[in-house]
């Protein structure tokens, strides 16, 4: 329902294809199925669930220098397109006229060294052009990769969920957990340096698996910031939680380039 939602018509959750290898496990049919549809799907205990990705402006987790393990983090950023495909082709099975189909973006066929995909059980060509311009975006945007050990909370994540991500290759990053919460006063475990004409936002991770994000100003202390408006849910603060609240202060016209997905 949420995909047919979120692109107008029913062609984006259809499926045909006749699984005919003796070898391929459940998994992989699952997978196959769920993928023409623009999901993913995973195992979580005993259930099977499916996760749609689709945009959104909230991520799940925040990763800083208190869940990486030290020295971890590495980050490439692309110029130009990966593996230097300027174009891709997709191939799709059309049902009504037995035969494979292509599409190609750019449409004009210009490309000279294009991607080739194969998306199997998809047999609408609006289904196909749907997968294919967001493949093509892909090539288009995703030019930042960033590789990590994190702590034992990651394993929650699945693959292609928005998560939060803080630059500890750099020595200006300014995160870590929240010691302290008096109403909308945080104490924090490092100093924060306020500089003149500069706007401020911090991200908080809530217990919810949720990320909350406002505007902040400085406060009494060095390690004190306020927020603009207090927090949906309380911060898990206590010492002897596994994990306190972790956050990110980053300047108000940059927050969106701490967005990854998980790959």
């Amino acid at each position: 329902d949420d995909v047919v939602a979120t692109f107008g018509t029913s062609k984006a959750i259809e499926f045909n294809h006749t699984f005919d290898d003796d070898e391929m496990t459940f998994e992989e049919m699952a997978s196959i199925i769920c993928e023409a549809a623009f999901c993913d799907v995973y195992r979580q205990g005993s259930l099977i669930k499916v996760f749609f990705e689709k945009e959104t402006n909230t991520s799940l987790m925040l990763f800083n220098h208190r869940n990486k393990i030290p020295e971890s983090e590495t980050r490439t950023s692309m110029f130009g397109l990966k593996n230097d495909n300027d174009g891709l082709t997709l191939e799709y099975f059309h049902n009504s006229k037995g035969t494979s189909q292509y599409l190609y973006l750019p449409e004009d066929e210009s490309a000279m060294n294009p991607e080739e995909m194969t998306k199997l059980g998809v047999t609408h060509k609006l289904q196909a052009y749907f997968h294919a311009h967001r493949l093509r975006n892909r090539q288009l945007y995703q030019n930042t990769m960033v590789e990590f050990d994190a702590t034992q909370e990651a394993p929650l994540l699945n693959r292609h969920e928005r998560i939060l991500v803080a630059d500890n290759t750099r020595s200006n990053t300014f995160d870590g957990e929240v010691m302290a919460q008096d109403g909308t006063t945080l104490t924090l475990s490092q100093k924060m340096v306020f500089e003149t004409g500069k706007t401020y936002s911090i991200f908080l991770q809530l217990a919810d698996a949720s990320i909350f994000s406002t505007t902040i100003t400085a406060g009494p202390k060095s390690n004190q910031v306020v927020l603009a408006s207090d927090t949906t849910i309380p911060l898990a603060v206590d010492p002897t939680y596994y994990a306190r609240a972790t956050y990110e202060i980053v300047e108000s016209s940059s927050t969106r380039k701490r967005a990854f997905l998980v790959e």
